[in-house]
């Protein structure tokens, strides 16, 4: 029992590692197929891994595992990576292997390319999130350092004075200090509770309320990675060297997936394609802003929808990074300056306290 639940929480640690790993191992697994022309077969690679890493190193133990679900499903890829890479990914490479050992290298090569740019974007959506929790987190120290340690010390050095001689700020920096020690762990408790929500919302909220956030963020950045992610992953299924499928069958595949929004998107887009909106504008679902879906209808009419899907998805891209810039440095100056707004008026706030309170016992022993 102890053995097997060991065993599974390896396997989940060996699989959240490589995940990290995922387009480094996309691309190395493309170069070698493509370097040997076919001679090395994918058994051979997992069997070679298991024997050159070991059952020391998540690399060795992923290989031998993947060797026996390769040999157990008869050589099916896609069912030996399960569990490991997302639906649609495993689509591709599905697709790609029924059409060959070179279109398998090739659709290695394309993931490879999405991935990075995914993790590219994933890490530059960082660059506007992490400093918001910094803030929070200095923010929080202050507030907490109240009930902890100058209000008691206030206290203390004032403490031969009356209560009903504090005077106004006095009587709410005291007042603030019982409510932070009172309900602060409770308040913190809601904010996490807060910031969850919308974490688990990004994915997961559809609907109407959907479409007014995504106006606000995170929201609009969030549907902008995905957007850029969506069409990349389109432009992939419809590669005539991968899998070559019909614009309505890959957005059927899309379906499939476990992100709720990206269901929703794909159903709105479906909709359209049955009431006739083929091609370009059977996405004018809101996913794209106004001039982006112009811009793809163009591309289009000249080149086709495959075509239009890669130069839309580059586009996305490029646009993307550039207000995301944008964003994290607007974002980082406001935080800064509320940061620093917040530590001199709380600063400020106990001078005119300690001022008030001096006045106050100064008064006590004129009496």
């Amino acid at each position: 029992m102890l053995r097997t639940t060991w065993k599974s929480i390896q396997l989940f640690c060996d699989r959240w590692q490589f995940k990290r790993e995922q387009a480094d191992y996309f691309l190395y697994l493309s170069q070698l197929m493509q370097a040997t022309q076919g001679h090395v077969t994918l058994r051979t690679i997992f069997a070679q891994e298991a024997q050159r890493y070991g059952p020391h190193t998540y690399r060795g133990r992923l290989a031998l595992y993947w060797l026996q679900r390769y040999e157990h499903n008869g050589g099916d890829l896609a069912q030996t990576w399960a569990g490991v890479l997302s639906a649609v990914d495993r689509l591709v490479i599905q697709m790609g292997q029924a059409r060959g050992d070179q279109a398998l290298a090739i659709a290695f090569e394309l993931l490879t390319q999405q991935h990075q740019q995914t993790r590219h974007l994933r890490s530059s959506l960082a660059l506007l999130l992490w400093p918001v929790l910094i803030a929070l987190v200095l923010i929080s120290c202050m507030l907490a350092l109240i009930p902890l340690f100058t209000v008691p010390e206030l206290a203390a050095t004032f403490a031969v004075l009356p209560a009903e001689l504090h005077g106004a700020k006095t009587h709410l920096l005291f007042t603030t200090a019982q409510f932070i020690d009172r309900y602060g762990v409770l308040v913190l408790f809601g904010l996490v509770l807060l910031l969850l929500g919308v974490w688990c919302s990004l994915s997961r909220l559809t609907g109407r309320l959907r479409n007014w956030l995504d106006f606000l963020e995170p929201w609009q950045s969030y549907k902008m990675l995905q957007s850029t992610y969506v069409f990349a992953l389109l432009s992939l299924l419809l590669n005539e060297q991968v899998a070559q499928l019909r614009l309505g069958q890959a957005v059927q595949m899309l379906g499939q997936s476990s992100n709720k929004w990206w269901v929703w998107q794909a159903q709105k887009i479906q909709e359209r394609m049955v009431r006739g909106e083929v091609g370009a504008k059977g996405f004018a679902t809101g996913l794209l802003p106004q001039s982006m879906q112009w811009f793809f209808e163009d591309v289009e009419q000249s080149q086709g929808i495959a075509r239009a899907l890669v130069v839309l998805q580059q586009r996305l891209q490029q646009q993307f990074q550039k207000q995301l810039l944008l964003k994290a440095q607007v974002w980082r100056w406001f935080l800064l300056l509320t940061c620093v707004g917040v530590m001199l008026a709380i600063g400020g706030w106990h001078y005119l306290v300690i001022d008030e309170m001096r006045r106050a016992l100064l008064m006590f022993y004129a009496q």
